[in-house]
């Protein structure tokens, strides 16, 4: 056997125990979406699915470890989420952008937007001048979810997205026409779900 192929059969052995958890994670997967598809559930659906057989299941961490948010917890604040923009008007097919940096939330406003049939607009958070406009105006979104990491970005181009209603999850600087996203959230009591209207896996 030469120093090659030895190193080689090395390397194959090596990485077959990951090659094989991969595939069958993939399968669980293809699983997964095929009986969701058969079922027609909505994303809200396996969500909501997925809280209920692991409530107490880590579900999202930050980066630094300080954020931590179970299923149940997750759940909690989805609804919210879905309960606050249903009540302010959003609806089915409308267009909300999310230009907010990595973050345990992130998913939420996502789930919490898609549960609602509302189409959420995912915006590079290091986008900035005319890269930024582009992208929030050709998605037609009504209204921008932003942090206090992106704010500054945003503001710039405030004179040019005059009709876009702002929602800020952090501490608000310089768009202070903008809605207090964190405190309508801790002050909003309900958790049910929000009324049923999601995002299905059709794309309808």
């Amino acid at each position: 056997m030469s120093c090659g192929t030895f190193e080689q059969w090395r390397i194959y052995r090596k990485t077959l125990p990951r090659d094989i958890k991969l595939v069958r994670i993939l399968a669980g997967l293809e699983k997964g979406i095929r009986k969701a598809i058969r079922n027609e559930q909505i994303t809200s659906d396996i969500f909501d699915e997925t809280c209920t057989k692991k409530p107490n299941k880590l579900a999202v961490i930050s980066s630094d470890g300080l954020i931590k948010y179970s299923f149940s917890e997750l759940r909690d604040l989805v609804n919210k989420i879905g309960n606050i923009f249903y009540n302010s008007g959003y609806r089915k097919g409308d267009v909300v952008a999310l230009f907010m940096e990595n973050r345990p939330e992130y998913v939420a406003f996502w789930l919490g937007l898609s549960k609602i049939g509302v189409i959420t607009s995912l915006i590079n958070f290091n986008l900035t001048n005319d890269s930024l406009l582009h992208c929030i105006t050709v998605c037609e979104a009504k209204a921008i979810i932003y942090s206090s990491e992106t704010e500054d970005a945003l503001e710039v181009l405030h004179d040019q997205l005059k009709n876009l209603v702002y929602f800020c999850f952090g501490s608000k600087k310089k768009i202070l026409k903008s809605i207090d996203l964190m405190k309508l959230i801790e002050s909003t009591v309900t958790t049910h779900p929000p009324r049923p209207d999601g995002i299905s896996l059709y794309g309808n």
